[in-house]
């Protein structure tokens, strides 16, 4: 459905013209809710299968402000682009 030249081209426009600065491949892949099974390859996944359709979009999950920095510390991301660490106040 999505996976058209005119959604693609779109995409690719925005992405160039600053419009569309990346993709939010998941919200708080780190909390407890998703029960365990989120993993940082398993973003990396989604994140390649994602970038067969929008090569030019940077893909990267958004996470929540508590800990992210502690969440599986062993594995490294090779295909997202960047991580985006949400701020709370408190």
């Amino acid at each position: 459905m999505f996976n058209t030249p005119a959604i693609r081209d779109a995409i690719a426009a925005g992405v160039a013209d600053g419009t569309v600065l990346g993709n939010s491949l998941m919200d708080e892949p780190e909390h407890k809710n998703w029960g365990g099974a989120m993993s940082k390859p398993l973003l990396d996944t989604m994140a390649g299968y994602a970038k067969q359709y929008f090569p030019t979009l940077p893909m990267g999950p958004s996470s929540g402000p508590n800990g992210y920095y502690q969440w599986r510390p062993n594995e490294r991301y090779r295909v997202v682009d960047y991580v985006l660490n949400q701020y709370n106040y408190w």
